[in-house]
């Protein structure tokens, strides 16, 4: 990439914006790059910035026309509208030829109601298979007898790696210290995609393993489906985590679970008031779905009459 100037590398960010290239934009940020528009939490790295264009761009047209464009040393201060009348202003900190921080302020309620959008609506799509990545938390055989419906939570983490399987969502597995709490329940091993990396951790949020970290970020996936145990624990770090990286996170509700009812409903309060989107196994499989005529209609079908016990 050639060597710009602040300036020069705003106008170009401008470009790329107005094509909505989530890739080249990200290509002008440091593997450490903050872009932090106040309207949100901050999104860190390079590859969560990518993420949060390519939600964004999904989720909304967006154009930006420059009224005015300032260069101070390392700094450029960006003034833009768009063609509906909204405006806004953002400054970049460029070293070495990146972008090293970006903050940018504009009205995220007035944006939302031109593009016709509530806020769940703005930062949550629906779910498609091309866009999801399933990530089973934990599933492990020294844990599940000690969880609350336990079992029932392996079938429908069964359930939804057989959709998975079928529909080709790639899938993450974590063993938390699996020397001391056992491997992934056997009943779910003939289900996990073959080549699927099962990966040890001993952090409580899979997003704070490197390897885990990498292994879901090389993923390319916007929409993070999350399932296991413990809710509270577990799941509900890696969760934050994800979210605050720029990712969809939603929680299947009849695949996740504590040891105590208090801690799982507590968790799953949590997960909403923070503007994570709840789900369940068959409203999932449907949403893979989306059609009767879908090759796999049938078999999702099948999946969705099962009952436990």
């Amino acid at each position: 990439m050639p060597h710009f100037s602040p300036k020069q590398l705003v106008f170009h960010w401008v470009e790329l914006f107005n094509k909505a290239d989530a890739i080249g934009l990200a290509e002008l940020y440091h593997d450490d790059a903050i872009n932090h528009q106040v309207a949100n939490e901050p999104v860190e790295g390079k590859e969560n910035i990518c993420n949060m264009f390519e939600r964004e761009f999904a989720a909304a047209e967006m154009v930006c026309i420059v009224e005015s464009l300032f260069e101070c040393g390392e700094w450029a201060m960006l003034e833009w509208k768009d063609p509906l009348g909204l405006r806004g202003c953002g400054f970049f900190h460029v070293v070495d030829g990146k972008i090293k921080f970006q903050r940018g302020y504009w009205d995220k309620l007035s944006f939302l109601q031109q593009q016709g959008l509530s806020v769940s609506e703005k930062m949550y799509q629906r779910l498609s298979s091309k866009n999801s990545l399933l990530v089973i938390v934990d599933v492990q055989e020294r844990l599940i007898p000690a969880i609350l419906n336990g079992r029932q939570i392996v079938f429908n983490v069964r359930r939804l790696l057989k959709a998975a399987q079928a529909i080709g969502v790639p899938v993450v597995v974590t063993e938390q210290y699996p020397q001391g709490l056992g491997h992934t329940v056997q009943e779910l091993a003939p289900y996990i995609p073959e080549g699927t990396p099962v990966l040890p951790k001993k952090s409580f949020s899979v997003y704070d393993d490197e390897r885990i970290r990498t292994e879901i970020d090389n993923q390319r996936r916007s929409q993070i489906i999350l399932c296991g145990v413990e809710a509270h624990v577990c799941v509900q770090q890696s969760a934050f985590d994800l979210h605050r990286a720029g990712r969809e996170v939603h929680i299947v509700v009849d695949a996740v679970g504590s040891r105590f009812a208090d801690d799982r409903e507590t968790a799953l309060r949590r997960f909403e008031s923070s503007g994570m989107a709840l789900t369940t196994a068959e409203s999932l499989l449907f949403e893979w779905c989306r059609t009767a005529e879908h090759p796999q209609f049938k078999m999702f079908s099948r999946l969705a009459k099962e009952s436990y016990g």
